[in-house]
Order: structure tokens, then C-alpha cells, then sequence
């Protein structure tokens, strides 16, 4: 019989219960690539915000505790 990876002994060695966890983890791991890119795509293919900013939206802008970039949201993210 072939040696197992590390990894397969040490989920061997858990719960059910942190089994499923683990599963459940790694199934996100596998797909979030493809979600990723669906979702940078479809952000893409927004139509362009042209509407004038509200006084409220300059104040805030001006105001950097006060909104987060898009560079702090993908880091955030992960993206």
C-alpha cells in the first residue's frame, strides 16, 4: 500500500464533526479561484457610475477614517 500524505493521517485522527470542517474548507479552497474571477468580472462589466457625488460623499471622501479603498477592500478580501 502507498504512504499516505501527512495531511490524510492527521484528518484520520479528528472528529467527525472536524472531518466535515476540514472538507468543507478545503471544497472552498478548490473553487474560490473560479468565484474570484466571476466576481471581478461581473464588477467589470458594470456600467460606469456617473452620477455627482452628494455633499455627504465628498465629506466622507475628504475624511479618510471615514471610507475604505477598493485596494483595502481586495486586500481584505484576498483578492
Amino acid at each position: 500500500m502507498a504512504k499516505r500524505a501527512p495531511i490524510v493521517e492527521v484528518i484520520r485522527r479528528l472528529s467527525a464533526e472536524d472531518q466535515r470542517a476540514v472538507a468543507d474548507f478545503a471544497e472552498y479552497l478548490l473553487h474560490r479561484r473560479r468565484m474570484e474571477g466571476t466576481i471581478l468580472e461581473k464588477l467589470a462589466a458594470l456600467d460606469a457610475d456617473d452620477e455627482p457625488l452628494s455633499e455627504e460623499e465628498k465629506r466622507q471622501l475628504l475624511a479618510p477614517d471615514e471610507y475604505i479603498s477598493l485596494e483595502d477592500v481586495k486586500r481584505e478580501l484576498g483578492l
